[in-house]
C-alpha cells in the first residue's frame, strides 16, 4: 500500500513540474509560451509529456493494463496531441490564434486549471494500481 502511495506521489510531483512549465494567463499566451519553450529548450518541452511516459513505463513494467490506466493514457495522449497540433500551428503562423481557431474567446488560464492534472491523474493512478 505504501508503495502504491509513493508511486502516485511520484506522478503528483511530475504533474506539478509539468504545470509549472506551462505558463500563460490566457490560452493564446499559453500557446505562445509553449512554442517559445519548444524553440529555445526542446528538452523542457519534452518534459511536458513526462507523466505520460511515467504512466506508460509503469504499466508496461508491472504488466498493468486496466481501464483506468488506459483512461489516463488516453487523456494524456489527447493533451499531448492538442499541444503538438494546435500549438504547432501557432508556431507556423505568427498571427495564428488558438482561441480564434477553436471559435472561443481567449479564456483565462488560472492556476487551478494548470494544476488540475496534478490532482486528477495521481488520484486515478492510485485507484488503478491498488
Amino acid at each position: 500500500m505504501l508503495n502504491h502511495f509513493l508511486d502516485a506521489a511520484t506522478l503528483f510531483f511530475i504533474e506539478i513540474i509539468e504545470g509549472s512549465l506551462q505558463k500563460g494567463e490566457t490560452l493564446d499566451e499559453y500557446a505562445n509560451n509553449i512554442n517559445e519553450m519548444k524553440r529555445s529548450r526542446p528538452l523542457a518541452y519534452l518534459a511536458l509529456s513526462s507523466s505520460f511516459f511515467f504512466t506508460a513505463a509503469y504499466s508496461f513494467y508491472y504488466n498493468l493494463f486496466n481501464a483506468l490506466i488506459f483512461a489516463i493514457l488516453l487523456m494524456k495522449l489527447a493533451d499531448s496531441y492538442v499541444k503538438f497540433y494546435l500549438f504547432g500551428k501557432a508556431a507556423q503562423n505568427g498571427d495564428f490564434s488558438v482561441s480564434a481557431y477553436l471559435g472561443v474567446p481567449n479564456p483565462k488560464i488560472t492556476p487551478a486549471i494548470r494544476f488540475a492534472g496534478a490532482f486528477l491523474y495521481p488520484f486515478l493512478f492510485y485507484l488503478a494500481i491498488s
